[in-house]
């Protein structure tokens, strides 16, 4: 197994900084101390789902590149890192007040973590890319305590805000050659009225349960990859800002 040093540790920081994150974000007011099961199949319209859909492939990809260089059974361990990176979260889950362990996201997880696997396997690189982008929606204000108090904690819990993107270039689609190469043909999904997981119980005099509702986005986006640059560094960083999408859409 051919891993370099600086690039394990850099895992490690990557494992530590995203485990603290979770930590004060969700889990520091919420441990409860009994395990129990939830299930939270349709809650938030879905949204809840492809966020660890998202995520799981994001952290799966990345420690793929970064972390793994030529050994083809390191690969698949990981390939599906964003599956096992995460599980120790839905385990707080689990032991939270507020969640409860949810099978439901253990298989989002999963899913994302094999759909990055699979198209490092068979492409080397993203075909279908995933992608995030996320506005202020507004709604926060009325319970900041579940969608967050600031910028950045409502870009993680407000999924009203949220749209989740598939992007593919259009010379995939049409097996040409004549589109160019950084072009991308995208849909999104985002929804919004939500102020509860299953409804806005309390706060529909606020926002009626009428007001829950999804959308279907189309856009064209950038495949940062696909600029050529020199610096390595430019590179890494072209390809973690390749997962977000600038909010733009038609």
């Amino acid at each position: 197994m051919i891993i370099t040093s600086n690039k394990l540790f850099l895992g490690v920081i990557i494992f530590i900084f995203f485990w603290i994150l979770f930590y004060f974000l969700w889990y520091s007011q919420q441990m409860s101390g009994s395990f129990h099961f939830f299930n939270d199949a349709t809650e938030w319209l879905y949204m809840d789902k492809l966020g660890h859909i998202y995520s799981s492939f994001v952290m799966s990809w990345l420690f793929i590149q970064f972390i793994v260089q030529t050994n083809q059974v390191l690969h698949w361990y990981t390939g599906i890192c964003g599956f096992y990176f995460f599980l120790p979260v839905e385990i707080m889950d689990g032991f939270s007040a507020g969640y409860g362990f949810s099978v439901f996201d253990i298989l989002a997880n999963l899913i994302g973590s094999v759909a990055a696997y699979f198209q490092f396997v068979f492409f080397k690189k993203v075909i279908f890319l995933p992608k995030f982008s996320f506005w202020q929606s507004g709604l926060a204000q009325y319970r900041p305590e579940l969608l967050g108090y600031d910028f950045l904690t409502q870009c993680f819990k407000d999924y009203n805000g949220q749209i989740y993107w598939i992007n593919v270039s259009p010379n995939v689609i049409f097996k040409t050659n004549f589109f160019p190469s950084w072009l991308l043909f995208s849909v999104g999904y985002a929804a919004t009225g939500m102020l509860g997981g299953h409804n806005n119980g309390e706060f529909s005099s606020i926002i009626s349960d009428e007001n829950r509702k999804s959308w279907i986005y189309f856009s064209l986006d950038i495949d940062l990859t696909s600029i050529k640059v020199k610096n390595k560094f430019l590179e890494c960083i072209a390809m973690v800002l390749n997962f977000f999408k600038i909010p733009i859409y038609f």
